[in-house]
């Protein structure tokens, strides 16, 4: 991963791609996790768009945002961390099937 990577992303998928992030890990890591973070966060603009709200058990929004993805391009400073954590998350066997295409994308 010398340049870097592009990526595209769904909402359900930046919503899991955050939710994997380590809350507690080494201070460079924890730079690169809110680096990511940045680049996946929900904006404003798609809470309006998307016509996304809040519900019980997590988040709904319309059709459009089923399918729109966000093109984004990562570093490969943060593709090898996440990779890392998806590959954690595979040798203690707690990938989950949601998590299979982003493996795929990131992992290789």
């Amino acid at each position: 991963m010398g340049k870097g990577l592009k990526i595209k992303l769904g909402l359900y998928e930046r919503l899991l791609v955050k939710g994997i992030l380590p809350q507690e890990d080494s201070f460079t890591n924890l730079i690169l996790r809110k680096d990511l973070i940045e680049k996946i966060e929900i904006t404003q603009e798609e809470i309006k768009k998307f016509e996304i709200k809040s519900v019980e058990n997590g988040a709904v929004w319309n059709s459009k945002g089923q399918k729109d993805k966000l093109e984004l391009e990562i570093s490969s400073l943060e593709g090898k961390y996440l990779s890392e954590v998806l590959k954690k998350l595979d040798s203690e066997k707690k990938l989950s099937f949601a998590l299979v295409d982003i493996y795929e994308a990131i992992v290789k």
